[in-house]
């Protein structure tokens, strides 16, 4: 990666995203380190949009060929993720008939600022399946403590706090998914296992045809741990990928991220509340199958997306 001049002209090795622009004049000084010589000295421009470095493998992601039915299925994301609520993510795409390094490299731009390219695709289904986890076993679950187990007010309560400790742990993932790199790298190695931990507990509780109260509590925990661990490092990997945004797009990407994470919340709580519902309607899913639904769900949205997911993190 080689040494970046830091605002004063001196800075140490740097890893991941580098922030410096095109057209900034930089030579190599005595001292070894890289020095910065900047005709208009707006700091705002030196480290935003289009002359931001890229990180050094985001040029090959985003300019790599796919089939045509890797767009389809792009565009069909797009859709049933967003319901058209961010029209920021129906940008026109920049053109590949031009083949010059400065197009490239403003594709690779354009790329890394859309939730639904390929290399974000796991992003966007990311926030969608958050959205979907957080509301759509939040119903089935609380009948099931209430109508079958007869649990009382202070089980229900506890298993409100259950869910929500996770969240005040969030800041402790990220220091450590920054300090402690597995392979190299520090986001997608934790994404991966956080959803696999969501996906493991589902599948646990799956097995048990009418689980225990403390079974669901302990594995509601684990699941909930699992996709807010992947949200901390998916966050972090938005917050990288905006040093692409231009100044007047700050804060595009993140509100987009949310837009989609909403959405997945609308689809999770309709089907919480539509599919666990066989008191009333004479038809819909045992509890087990719902734990098992949610699992197979991140699965098939959210897994194959995985290996094109682009680490702006590594080192």
């Amino acid at each position: 990666m080689g040494k970046v001049a830091s605002m004063d002209g001196k800075s140490g090795e740097t890893e991941g995203l580098l922030h410096r622009r095109s057209d900034v004049e930089v030579s190599v000084g005595e001292g070894g380190y890289d020095e910065r010589k900047d005709p208009e000295g707006d700091p705002a421009n030196i480290i935003r949009g289009a002359g931001a470095v890229l990180h050094p493998l985001a040029i090959e992601a985003c300019e790599a060929e796919v089939p045509f039915w890797v767009e389809y299925f792009l565009f069909a994301s797009k859709v049933l993720m967003t319901f058209g609520l961010a029209p920021s993510l129906w940008r026109a795409a920049v053109p590949k008939d031009i083949d010059d390094p400065k197009s490239k490299l403003t594709r690779s731009h354009a790329a890394l600022v859309d939730l639904f390219s390929l290399p974000n695709l796991a992003l966007g289904s990311h926030y969608w399946n958050v959205g979907l986890a957080m509301s759509f076993l939040s119903t089935p679950v609380s009948y099931y403590l209430v109508d079958t187990l007869n649990a009382s007010a202070a089980v229900t309560n506890t298993y409100t706090a259950v869910l929500y400790l996770p969240w005040c742990l969030k800041v402790f993932i990220g220091l450590f998914s920054d300090s402690v790199p597995i392979g190299k790298q520090h986001r997608k190695p934790y994404f991966i296992l956080g959803w696999a931990t969501t996906i493991g507990s589902c599948v646990w509780l799956a097995c048990y045809p009418d689980p225990s109260i403390p079974q669901i509590q302990i594995l509601s925990f684990t699941m909930t741990m699992g996709y807010l661990s992947s949200d901390v490092v998916a966050d972090a990997l938005v917050v990288e990928r905006s040093i692409s945004e231009s100044r007047d797009e700050m804060g595009s990407l993140r509100t987009e991220a949310y837009i989609v994470r909403s959405v997945g919340g609308i689809v999770g709580a309709v089907l919480g509340a539509v599919l666990y519902n066989t008191a009333s309607w004479g038809w819909g899913l045992t509890i087990a199958q719902c734990f098992l639904l949610q699992a197979l769900i991140v699965i098939i949205t959210l897994a194959p997306s995985i290996p094109w997911l682009l680490d702006t993190g590594s080192g």
